[in-house]
């Protein structure tokens, strides 16, 4: 129950932040200024933390990850989703 609701916000989350994203680049294109630089950062870590927790609670929806043997992919997959 907790990581649907939570698979859900994550949703939410990212449409947030895409629009959000999309307006700060078109705006960026339409005035050639650099202010919203900083919100641009911003939007774009929040973003990829809606991506990482999806994909985390994804996981565990599926009842984890089974390592296939491949030390480098296990230790990628092991920090990006059970860190």
């Amino acid at each position: 129950m907790v990581a649907a609701v939570g698979l859900i916000l994550m949703i939410i989350g990212c449409c947030a932040n895409s629009v959000v994203l999309a307006v700060l680049m078109r705006a960026r294109r339409e005035f050639a200024n650099t202010v919203h630089t900083l919100i641009t950062n911003q939007t774009i870590i929040d973003l990829y933390t809606c991506v990482a927790v999806m994909a985390t609670l994804i996981t565990m929806i599926t009842h984890g990850y089974r390592y296939n043997g491949n030390e480098i992919f296990d230790g990628a997959i092991c920090v990006t989703l059970q860190s």
